[in-house]
């Protein structure tokens, strides 16, 4: 269940996005990544903003606090969260464990 890392001051999550879906959620967790389903369409950057915009206000953190830094253009993608982040991806993967 360890979709996440931390490393220094930052947390690297790897994501699976599924783009397209009728609504935004987090579908679980699969092979190491958080599995998201994001209803904007996979052109011109619109799921990767409906990403970064899902993922804060489920957080609780500024959107500008998320970057992505793999995948742009692949439903696979590495993001980083500040360090300040990691009880609640902690209580994310709680949650969701629990749902299970």
């Amino acid at each position: 269940m360890a979709f996440y890392t931390v490393q220094k001051d930052k947390i690297i999550v790897h994501i699976r996005v599924t783009p397209g879906k009728p609504v935004n959620k987090i579908a679980g967790i699969a092979n190491n990544e958080l599995c998201l389903y994001i209803k904007a369409p996979p052109e011109k950057g619109k799921a990767n903003k409906e990403i970064l915009k899902f993922l804060a206000k489920k957080l609780d953190i500024s959107r500008t606090d998320i970057e992505i830094k793999a995948g742009h253009a692949n439903r696979h993608k590495t993001l980083l969260f500040p360090a300040g982040s990691r009880e609640k991806l902690k209580n994310l993967a709680g949650t969701l464990s629990a749902e299970e």
